[in-house]
C-alpha cells in the first residue's frame, strides 16, 4: 500500500484524508481480496468460452474497433485472443454471479428493525 506514495508522510496524510487507520485499510483490502477470490472460485473457474464465441466477438466488435482506431492496419484474431477470452469469461462469470444473487435474494427474508434506524 505504501509503495503507491512517495513518502510515509504522504501515505499517512492519505489515510487521514479518508478517515482510516492502517488496520482498517488492511481489513478492507483483505475483505475485497477474499470476495474477489470467492467470485473467481465460485463463478469464473467453471466458465468456458468456445473458440467460436471468441471468433464471433472478434469479428463483430474487436476487428471493427481496431480498424477504426488504426486505419490501414489489419487486426488479427491471434493478437486479441487472450483479451477476448478474458473479457467473455469475465462477462459470463458476472452473469452467473448476478443470477446466483438474484436467486439468493428470492430465498432470503429481510427483517427490518425500526429501532436500529432511529
Amino acid at each position: 500500500m505504501k509503495k503507491n506514495y512517495k513518502s510515509d508522510e504522504e501515505y499517512r496524510r492519505a489515510l487521514a484524508e479518508f478517515v482510516l487507520i492502517e488496520e482498517d485499510l488492511r481489513e478492507k483490502v483483505l475483505w475485497q481480496r477474499t470476495l474477489l477470490k470467492f467470485i473467481d472460485v465460485r463463478f469464473q473457474t467453471g466458465v468456458q468460452v468456445s473458440d467460436q464465441e471468441i471468433e464471433n466477438y472478434f469479428n463483430k466488435v474487436v476487428a471493427l474497433a481496431a480498424r477504426a482506431a488504426h486505419p490501414g492496419q489489419t487486426p488479427t484474431l491471434d493478437d486479441y485472443w487472450d483479451d477476448i477470452e478474458a473479457k467473455l469469461t469475465g462477462d459470463r462469470a458476472n452473469q452467473e454471479m448476478e443470477k446466483w444473487l438474484g436467486e439468493a435474494r428470492k430465498r432470503t427474508d429481510i427483517v427490518y428493525h425500526d429501532e436500529v434506524f432511529q
